[in-house]
């Protein structure tokens, strides 16, 4: 029990500093804000290969256990 009550301690101290941590605004320069970003064709390439292997391990880890 005294075991539970301190994991349950950290975890509530972990999970209060993470939401504090989350709603701070980054510092961001002008500059940087101003600056419009660039679409790279090969990161845009890269996301929808990944996307589509995710999509197609997806219907095999889905599968009902009695087909294996």
């Amino acid at each position: 029990m005294k075991r539970f009550s301190l994991v349950l301690a950290i975890l509530l101290v972990l999970g209060v500093a993470a939401i504090v941590h989350a709603q701070t605004a980054p510092a961001a320069s002008a500059a940087a804000a101003s600056a419009p970003l660039k679409i790279d064709k090969g990161d845009t390439a890269w996301m929808l290969t990944s996307s589509a292997l995710v999509l197609m391990m997806t219907a095999p880890g889905l599968a009902p256990s009695s087909w294996r």
